[in-house]
């Protein structure tokens, strides 16, 4: 089977974390060493949250049939967070013969210069509440890392996770150096409020997710982004655009443009790289 990502299209928690982040070890070994269940204690101030919150572990397995490396983290924070990625950098004394035994064999056929020209990343793009888990997939550019022989040939370099913010209603980022052990703050996305008293918004489906942002309503225009946003979630919304009267007529992985209704026109724009769907409802033009 391919491992080739099909159809997969966040930020990081705007706090300091207070510890160091110990690297994620390549035999599958969880980054705590505290019994399951036994986790730091939280805090309700957004300022001190640490990374004993958020542990996490990095194994093989299994995904419907096809093997895979599977990045796994409990969200142990107060906090509803967007996205936890853990971005990889090779080993400097790795040399081509190894990334070549570690790579023998996949379809993507890459080569040394391949993986040394590509972003290594083990990426969780979900929205995991207070006390959730959740598992994602690791990768190499467009590619799923099989075995966990590809992801020991490099070492985590950056922590990048996004949060929730309710203090100050937005979407806040935090990055994590594992060389410097240092922390840096990333960008904050305020949030907006779904505008109910609006002609336009009653004409599409209210989404079930509250992280909306860069909202516009205009006499000719409704257009947002809801951000941590799933392909599942995707292709949910655009269901429950078809069941508002909506008739789709052109559809792709990430896209879904409707036939003009009412004097308007309604588009879906899916990018799985930020986890965002944007929505463009349009006045027709005379």
């Amino acid at each position: 089977m391919t491992s080739f990502k099909q159809g997969m299209t966040v930020a990081v928690i705007c706090a300091s974390l207070l510890s160091v982040i110990a690297g994620c070890s390549g035999n599958g070994q969880s980054t705590t060493d505290k019994p399951a269940g036994e986790h730091a204690k939280t805090t309700s101030s957004n300022d001190e949250i640490t990374v004993e919150q958020l542990p996490w572990n990095v194994e093989e397995g299994i995904d419907n049939g096809d093997r895979r490396v599977m990045v796994s983290f409990t969200n142990n924070t107060n906090h509803d967070i967007t996205e936890f990625e853990v971005d990889y950098s090779l080993k400097a004394d790795i040399t081509d013969e190894q990334i070549a035994q570690a790579f023998e064999g996949t379809a993507s056929g890459v080569t040394p210069e391949d993986v040394r020209n590509t972003s290594l990343n083990c990426t969780i793009r979900s929205m995991t509440g207070q006390g959730e888990s959740a598992t994602g997939f690791c990768d190499y550019g467009a590619w799923y890392m099989t075995s966990m022989a590809q992801l020991d040939l490099a070492e985590p370099d950056i922590l990048t996770v996004q949060y929730v913010n309710t203090d100050s209603n937005t979407l806040d980022t935090v990055y994590y150096d594992f060389n410097s052990k240092k922390n840096k703050d990333g960008d904050s996305t305020p949030l907006s409020s779904w505008p109910e008293n609006s002609p336009r918004a009653s004409m599409i489906p209210q989404p079930k997710s509250a992280l909306i942002s860069d909202l516009l309503d205009s006499e000719d225009q409704l257009r947002f982004d809801i951000l941590g946003f799933s392909y599942e979630d995707f292709q949910q919304y655009t269901n429950e655009c078809v069941a508002n009267g909506w008739q789709i007529s052109t559809s792709m992985d990430d896209i879904a443009y409707f036939v003009p209704k009412d004097g308007f026109s309604l588009d879906l724009m899916y990018s799985d790289d930020s986890s965002t769907l944007s929505v463009y409802l349009n006045k027709e033009q005379q």
